[in-house]
């Protein structure tokens, strides 16, 4: 609230009464209650309230009229002046924005869709295909490669069936033991100390962020959406390392959704089912990476062989115990 407000206009010089025109307003805006006076005072104009007080989103309006050549006036000038200068720096500008609308709408889309056929595609593997293999990949060191590196590999994307499979295979590996201590109800618990265990990275990550508060977590209760996020970068950045991708297969994809995006606001409609189908595909395997793929489709081949042959067997036994 407002008790009461007042105003003061200085003119350069006194203003004779005929040709000075002065109000006042309070209120709203658009209001014509008039709780003010003005009076003048040599080239003074003096402006104040007279009525209630001013509550909020009341305002004081003052009007002050006078000749014109009292103060100066300021005319517009134009940002481009009417010259040669103006008229070449404005068709320098349109000439831009045609180029860069032309790049965005048309050669970008296509461009993509070339970056893809000449460098987004896997290398060809000599081989040809392998219908069964025994054994998991070795990085060039000689370690076998863990079953999330598998898993990401064959489809480019670290996801949770990545990270479940690195528990199952700590858990044959005797590091924890997985309890169903209620139906669907599973309990982590820690089994040998991992710390000194010669561990890859992603799988020390997880043991420690699973036993960060003791040597068992309820699978329902944990909350590890972070630590499993770090994980998932740590996995991208150790198959660039080991020479498997020339780049991080995440990071691309994230490029070309950000692309996407751009496109959908800008209204480029082509952009944006090109950023997404082939973006998407963009991320593409090293020699190695694409050989050690197909020996893993091999592994995956005997597994599911094996995994009939097993149902098989199952299905047999009753019959050859009857007998």
């Amino acid at each position: 609230s407002i008790a009461s407000s007042s105003a003061v206009v200085v003119l350069p010089q006194e203003v004779p009464g005929p040709q000075l025109k002065v109000a006042c307003f309070t209120g709203r805006a658009g209001s014509t209650v008039r709780n003010c006076d003005v009076y003048t005072d040599g080239e003074k104009l003096i402006y104040e309230t007279t009525g209630p007080t001013l509550e909020s989103g009341e305002g004081f309006t003052i009007v002050a009229g006078f000749p014109k050549g009292m103060v100066a006036v300021l005319e517009p000038k134009p940002v481009f002046e009417d010259t040669l200068l103006g008229k070449l720096l404005t068709g320098l500008l349109v000439i831009v924005l045609l180029i860069i609308g032309l790049f965005w709408y048309v050669f970008y889309p296509i461009r993509i869709i070339y970056k893809w056929y000449k460098y987004g595609r896997d290398p060809h593997i000599l081989t040809g295909a392998v219908r069964s293999w025994f054994d998991a990949p070795k990085t060039k060191a000689g370690r076998p490669f863990t079953p999330a590196e598998c898993g990401a590999l064959l489809d480019e994307v670290v996801d949770e069936r990545d990270i479940s499979a690195t528990l199952i295979d700590l858990a044959v590996r005797g590091f924890v033991k997985i309890e169903e201590r209620k139906k669907k109800d599973f309990y982590i618990v820690k089994k040998k100390d991992f710390a000194k265990n010669n561990l890859e990275e992603h799988e020390s990550s997880l043991l420690t962020a699973l036993f960060s508060k003791g040597d068992e977590i309820r699978i329902k209760d944990a909350k590890l959406y972070d630590e499993i996020a770090k994980i998932k970068d740590v996995l991208y950045e150790r198959m660039v390392t080991n020479g498997l991708f020339p780049k991080n297969p995440n990071k691309i994809r994230i490029f070309y959704i950000v692309i996407g995006m751009l496109a959908l606001m800008s209204a480029n409609l082509f952009l944006f089912v090109i950023s997404l189908i082939f973006g998407r595909n963009m991320p593409r395997k090293t020699q190695a990476g694409a050989e050690a793929a197909q020996v893993i489709k091999g592994v995956k081949n005997f597994l599911t062989t094996q995994e009939r042959q097993l149902q098989f067997q199952a299905k047999e036994k009753p019959k050859e115990s009857q007998r």
